[in-house]
């Protein structure tokens, strides 16, 4: 609760407009000495370079934060090429991939993704130009290091790939792979009936025949997620990277992680939301910003019972509709500042025009789980 030193120094009342929700909170002038214990903790944890291998609900914010923005800004800037010219350019178009081992992980987290993750992110910013990247590591149920990658321009899955596999190749991955498939289907094709669900026999015979053709040295260890087909690039990137143990329906996760277990360039760290202030309070005087209240008015009025959350410090609206089309519906003031500061985050991360690659965003690859 304010206290009364609070109310005379000032404080305000803040909304920050994501694309899915409104949280309006108060914020108090706060120093360095106010840190609590536990954020010391963690900083000092954070240089010390100790990690206890799960993501925390904290960090899940904060990544949630700047990888929002950043997708939010992607996506509007989508939007308005698709209504100029009718294409999306793939300059900036996101990809999001997940990278497997195609055979039983062989050396230590840490040493994975030191020299196989980071050395696909330099290929990826070498061949292709890429700029910005997250990764969040996860463990599968066979125990296997797998990654969810994110990455700032459309790339063909075959390009991805290739890249992936030289690096697995590198390593000793393939030659595994390659000694696992040639036993397993020793004296000639065998059906995998535990993987019939989604790969059907036809599917797996095709498998074994590319296999054999190549000698097993190009197995499916990228998975491309269609997110032209997702109504909110955010929303979906967003929740799937961010799910903590506790949210996972109930399933925890089979092993801790070594190190750190996620990561991205410095700059998208930086990014925030869009805010704006709500109200203003000092020396016991309140000034209100009447173009923010009577959105929020709005949005209250369009909510359900269900879609606000409130207690004595936080408020949170859940919209029925994207940010984007309320701001349109109830004011224009408001979406201008919106889109400026989206604008701003992209003008940032991207001060030099890009070149325009040859191949179009529209291809999407669903491979088989081989």
């Amino acid at each position: 609760m304010p206290t009364l030193q609070d109310r005379t120094q000032g404080f305000e009342t803040v909304a920050i407009l994501q694309p899915q929700s409104v949280t309006i909170y108060k914020s108090f002038p706060r120093s360095a000495r106010d840190q609590t214990e536990a954020e010391l903790a963690n900083l000092e944890k954070g240089k010390n370079g100790q990690y206890n291998g799960y993501l925390s609900p904290t960090s899940a914010r904060q990544i949630k934060k700047f990888l929002s923005s950043w997708l939010t800004s992607l996506e509007l800037q989508i939007h308005k090429q698709e209504k100029q010219t009718g294409r999306a350019s793939n300059r900036l178009y996101p990809t999001f991939v997940t990278l497997t081992l195609p055979a039983e992980q062989i050396h230590d987290d840490n040493f994975i993704k030191r020299h196989l993750l980071n050395r696909l992110i330099i290929r990826l910013k070498e061949k292709f130009d890429v700029q910005h990247y997250f990764w969040r590591a996860e463990p599968q149920k066979n125990g296997n290091l797998h990654f969810h990658l994110l990455i700032d321009r459309w790339i063909y899955w075959k390009d991805v790939r290739k890249l992936w596999n030289r690096i697995l190749d590198d390593h000793g991955y393939i030659d595994l792979y390659r000694q696992n498939q040639q036993l397993h289907h020793l004296g000639g094709f065998k059906l995998r009936p535990e993987l019939l669900k989604n790969w059907p026999e036809s599917r797996q015979r095709q498998a074994h025949k590319e296999g054999i053709e190549s000698n097993w040295s190009n197995p499916n260890t990228t998975d491309i997620h269609a997110i032209r087909k997702v109504k909110s690039l955010s929303a979906y990137v967003v929740k799937y990277v961010c799910k903590t143990p506790e949210q996972e329906e109930g399933q925890q996760q089979n092993r801790q992680i070594q190190g750190r277990i996620w990561g991205c360039n410095d700059q998208l760290r930086e990014l925030r939301h869009f805010r704006e202030t709500v109200s203003f309070t000092q020396n016991f005087q309140e000034f209100t910003n009447q173009t923010m209240s009577g959105y929020l008015r709005d949005l209250e009025k369009e909510a359900d019972e269900g879609d606000i959350f409130e207690d004595e410090y936080i408020k949170v609206i859940r919209l029925k509709k994207p940010q984007i089309e309320l701001l349109q519906q109830y004011s224009e003031e408001l979406l201008r500042s919106y889109l400026e500061h989206y604008s701003d985050i992209l003008t940032n991360l991207y001060p030099l025009p890009l070149e325009e690659s040859r191949q179009e965003p529209a291809i999407i690859h669903e491979p088989a789980p081989f």
